[in-house]
């Protein structure tokens, strides 16, 4: 409820949000400068779980001082209460990355009361790089299945798991 859209975050959200190809960003800009706060509110604008609905109504309202057509999208996503996908947040440094994606999107299915699909995938194991690739794929098509429109990964705070791989000698 905190987010208060500018030009520049418009621009990520709109990449973010665009239904077209496979997509990687890594964003970098200074301290303070709302990196976190709109990958918050992606977040829930992608999972658009009910209990978000009014902090995301709040939102479109600044943004469409800023992008009326983003409003405009968001708006539609957050009124379709049928629209949801998985957002997937690591958050810093990370011992086991295999291990810290699979958590991660479990905790979103638990989020989006997905327990029962979710179980399918608990029985993954998940120890490398390509086990987590395994697990994303069964991930997608368990999404595909019953109706999630897109899976989204936000890494907040990625360079302090860089920093802890230089420091580590990794």
């Amino acid at each position: 409820a905190h987010f208060r859209p500018t030009s520049k975050c418009v621009t990520l959200l709109r990449a973010l949000l665009d239904d077209g190809g496979d997509k990687a960003f890594l964003v970098t800009a200074p301290y303070g400068t709302g990196k976190s706060l709109t990958t918050a509110y992606l977040l829930h604008l992608i999972e658009n779980r009910d209990e978000s609905r009014q902090a995301l109504s709040d939102i479109e309202k600044r943004l469409a001082e800023v992008s009326p057509e983003l409003a405009g999208l968001a708006s539609s996503r957050r009124r379709n209460r049928r629209r949801h996908g998985i957002a997937i947040a690591l958050q810093g440094a990370h011992e086991h990355v295999p291990g810290a994606i699979k958590a991660a999107a479990l905790e979103a299915m638990r989020r989006l009361r997905l327990g029962r699909q979710a179980r399918r995938l608990q029985s993954i194991e998940v120890h490398t790089l390509d086990d987590a690739l395994y697990f994303l794929k069964d991930l997608t098509e368990l999404c595909n299945e019953i109706g999630l429109d897109r899976i989204l990964l936000g890494w907040d705070e990625f360079g302090r798991h860089v920093e802890a791989l230089v420091a580590s000698g990794r």
